[in-house]
């Protein structure tokens, strides 16, 4: 009897053995810094987590139990197991006293610190936009534009080509910017992108959506272009070149044919005659201009006399009575 009370204590022992080495160092919690904080752990292979576990959480906001379920993991014999809890409440002073009990018995327990374990939800909207010369702005939004992690946010963006080739290529974002400009040239095809986030050196959240957008092939079109801009160049300067020798071919032919009263030998004679005739009798500069146009139009028919000068003086003279009767008209009235 005693032999079988024994048999049953050390049955009793292994089995609580079991449960310790399923949860002990294998607890792990995170939340989402919103309404939700969600903790896992290892356990054996034919565990119902339902009915052999419940979880509490302590000073946390939160003092109603919870009922894990049992997740499936790729690649491991054991399954999980996982307890959400909704918390109505979370600041960097609280912390969660996360206990793991099985049949009323204590089998590991934890104090969490929410603001050193947040793993937050995906970003969503993620949007590309394509600007000038090609380039790409990818934008996204966040669940936490009103949190005190807003500015904390680091952004991990992935992206990536449709070609079984390319490879994966990673940008980071700091300080809660919500937005990426991909500075890099790429090449003609189909792309596509998706973006995490996480505090800093915290747990990374999970993958967006993805986005893509595609790139045009403009290789003729800059083609085009180197060979169009260097034409039109040489077009524009061939173009100067020969309209400046036509206007030295026009200039010589049209424009030296066109009388000269400088180059008049009779002008000349007769403004340096006039000129010493005024200056020694004292005569207006007024008068003497018309002694010198009647005497210019009295030699018009002398061959050295050019039409420019006749034309001058017959203006002048003309000019000159109009304003000698607009005078007298003055004094009358």
């Amino acid at each position: 009897m005693r032999r079988l009370a024994d048999m049953l204590l050390l049955l009793i022992l292994l089995r609580g053995l079991l449960y310790v080495d399923g949860t002990t160092g294998n607890l792990t919690c995170h939340n989402d810094y919103l309404l939700e904080m969600v903790c896992s752990w290892e356990s054996t292979e034919h565990t119902n987590c339902s009915k052999d576990f419940t979880v509490s959480f302590g000073d946390c906001e939160s003092s109603t139990a919870c009922l894990p379920s049992t997740q499936e993991q790729e690649e491991m014999p054991a399954p999980l197991c996982r307890c959400r809890k909704e918390v109505p409440f979370f600041a960097t002073s609280v912390h969660c006293n996360v206990t793991v009990y099985s049949e009323g018995h204590i089998l590991t327990s934890r104090i969490i610190d929410p603001f050193k374990t947040v793993k937050p939800n995906p970003p969503r909207n993620l949007t590309a936009e394509k600007q000038e010369y090609q380039k790409i702005k990818l934008s996204w939004t966040t669940e936490y534009t009103t949190s005190i992690i807003e500015k904390k946010l680091e952004f991990q963006v992935m992206w990536w080509m449709k070609n079984p080739e390319e490879q994966y290529r990673y940008s980071t974002v700091m300080n809660g910017a919500v937005n990426l400009r991909i500075q890099e040239v790429l090449n003609p095809g189909q792309y596509f992108a998706k973006v995490r986030s996480r505090m800093s050196n915290g747990i990374w959240s999970e993958w967006s959506n993805e986005s893509n957008w595609s790139i045009d092939d403009t290789s003729h079109e800059d083609d085009f272009l180197f060979i169009a801009i260097p034409l039109s160049c040489f077009a524009v300067l061939t173009l100067i070149v020969i309209c400046h020798v036509c206007f030295k071919k026009l200039k010589k032919k049209h424009w030296e044919m066109i009388p000269n009263p400088s180059k008049s030998q009779l002008a000349k004679k007769i403004f340096s005659t006039h000129t010493a005739r005024s200056g020694s009798s004292g005569k207006g500069w007024t008068s003497d201009r018309e002694e010198l146009c009647v005497e210019v139009l009295q030699v018009t028919n002398k061959p050295d006399t050019t039409l420019s000068i006749q034309l001058l003086c017959h203006l002048y003279l003309v000019s000159n009575r109009w304003i000698h009767r607009c005078k007298k008209s003055a004094v009358w009235v």
